[in-house]
């Protein structure tokens, strides 16, 4: 009778943990997008700085949307390409500091295709921002926007996610 218990605790226990066993790690193959080092073309097409900003210029980026970081310490406004025109597009985005308005940090992206540069802050320091320059690459950075220095920087290849499923 204990056998016969132990056997079926045994066959439920295998049963709700499944019969179909799954590697370790997915392999590289898999995974829907690829990232690799950014490529230098994509370097050449990005420039980030401080600057310092004139009157006109000040005039423009007041006339731009805004988006704040979570608590306010800093905000970004973006001047995006007009893509009613032909490419080469240009968008800029300017990062400034609530105490400073006459420097900023600029994050110009040249030459990028119609899918833009997307941004978010992760918090009131880091910003991510995505440059899409084609349909299915991009270069992926996080921005530390005191050192204004990338933290993290990526091209992302999503071709596997239009590919036909094997």
């Amino acid at each position: 009778m204990r056998i016969h218990n132990l056997i079926i605790i045994a066959a439920i226990g295998i049963l709700q943990c499944g019969c179909k066993t799954q590697p370790a790690g997915t392999s590289a193959d898999a995974l829907p997008v690829s990232y690799s080092e950014p490529s230098r073309e994509s370097l050449e097409h990005l420039t980030i700085r401080r600057i310092s900003i004139d009157d006109s210029t000040a005039a423009r980026i007041a006339t731009l949307s805004k988006t704040n970081s979570p608590w306010g310490s800093r905000w970004v406004a973006c001047e995006r390409a007009d893509t009613m025109h032909d490419a080469p597009w240009t968008t800029r985005l300017y990062i400034f500091t609530g105490t400073d308005r006459d420097h900023c940090v600029e994050i110009e992206a040249r030459d990028h295709a119609n899918g833009g540069v997307d941004y978010e802050w992760l918090n009131d320091r880091a910003l991510f921002v995505r440059c899409w320059w084609g349909r299915i690459v991009s270069t992926d950075f996080v921005l530390d926007t005191e050192t204004v220095r990338p933290v993290y920087i990526q091209d992302a290849n999503y071709l596997r996610l239009i590919l036909p499923p094997e």
